[in-house]
């Protein structure tokens, strides 16, 4: 009959019955308790530790990565990809493309005792929606980037992300503004009246979003940075006066282009 398996009591190996020192890690045999038959598990790294934690149900879909950004907007959702965070700031872009486009579809068809005007309907709508888009998209572009220069300018120790990783936090600290993006889409199906009704409102609308995703922008300047060059206060108010320049050129520039939706 064979002998049961030995296993060293130091390390758990597997070992002959008549081993004097365990191959694996040395220890002595002979003169001590005799082998065990239970082996010893292996102590659980750091490392290990870490790879399970961060490895989240959240992380592989963008709609769970999105309910959990929503629950905990400041802590990101561990092993994610950058492209979620680019992926939900375009989806703001979009829904507050469709809110104006939707109130500005509705004006246009005002004119509908106007069949030659009517006919051009959709293509103005096309245009609109496109420009509007552009300029929304190119605003949180420059938001990004001067987000992403003074955090690097804040941070002594150049530690922080980098840029694909601060717009992956920075989208993930954005999804509350997401969500008021959508509740003043529905609201504004309820919108009606004057052209001057409709620029007003349009405005109004986005005002919320903004505001909050303005919030988000200073959190994401600030966070999580262990050794700042200046105290943080500064830095959001630096960043602040910069961002509230780089928009004024933008929009400017986008006026002068007619690339701007209220200024068509």
């Amino acid at each position: 009959m064979n002998e049961p398996q030995k296993f060293c009591p130091n390390c758990g190996h597997a070992l002959h019955a008549d081993t004097q020192f365990c191959p694996q890690c040395g220890y002595a045999l002979s003169g001590n308790t005799p082998a065990t038959d239970i082996p010893v598990e292996p102590e659980t790294t750091p490392t290990a530790t870490r790879m399970a934690s961060t490895t989240t149900p959240a992380a592989t879909n963008f709609i769970s990565w999105w309910w959990t950004s929503l629950k905990r907007p400041g802590q990101p959702v561990a092993g994610s990809t950058s492209l979620f965070g680019i992926l939900n700031l375009v989806l703001m872009v979009i829904i507050n493309t469709a809110m104006i486009t939707s109130m500005d579809n509705r004006y246009l068809h005002w004119f509908s005792d106007y069949p030659a005007y009517l006919k051009r309907i959709p293509g103005l709508t096309l245009r609109f929606s496109a420009i509007t888009a552009l300029s929304e998209g190119l605003i949180v572009l420059v938001a990004v980037a001067i987000g992403f220069g003074v955090r690097r300018l804040l941070d002594r120790d150049q530690t922080s992300n980098n840029f694909l990783e601060y717009v992956n936090q920075f989208g993930h600290t954005a999804t509350p503004a997401v969500v008021v993006s959508v509740l003043m889409l529905l609201i504004s199906f309820f919108q009606d009246g004057s052209y001057g009704t409709f620029i007003n409102a349009s405005r109004s609308l986005l005002v919320p979003g903004f505001l909050l995703l303005n919030g988000c922008f200073i959190y994401s300047l600030v966070h999580n940075i262990k050794t700042p060059r200046f105290d943080k206060l500064y830095a959001a108010l630096l960043g602040q006066i910069v961002l509230g320049l780089g928009i004024t050129i933008l929009v400017n520039l986008l006026n002068a282009l007619r690339l701007f939706p209220f200024t068509l």
